[in-house]
């Protein structure tokens, strides 16, 4: 089995001693939190689902695969499979754009 990580953020630009920088994680957006996933995809009860984020600007899912390869799909009834979505592989964070309410769903591979 492989887990994953999710949280919601927001990216900016910010400005450091050696100029600006873009993608820089401004906010945490809601609870994250970190999810077992199988061969079968995410059911619909166990979904992470995107909070609101009260604020203007884009909102993002930070997903790091953690034990193994793993898929995600997004959207409002989302069913992840090994051949649609984003590849997670193991310790590579990825960002995924997200809006509020949007629900992830997970596979893992054998």
């Amino acid at each position: 089995m492989a887990s994953v990580r999710y949280e919601w953020i927001r990216l900016g630009r910010a400005i450091g001693t050696t100029g600006w920088a873009d993608n820089i994680i401004t906010d945490t957006v809601g609870a994250g939190g970190t999810l077992t996933v199988t061969t079968s995809a995410t059911t619909a009860g166990n979904r992470p689902v995107a909070p609101a984020s009260g604020k203007v600007g884009e909102l993002y899912a930070r997903l790091t695969a953690i034990d193994g390869p793993v898929h995600v799909e997004k959207g409002i009834d989302p069913t992840a499979t090994l051949t649609n979505g984003l590849r997670l592989v193991p310790n590579l964070p990825e960002v995924l754009a997200v809006s509020p309410g949007d629900k992830l769903s997970f596979i893992g591979e054998a």
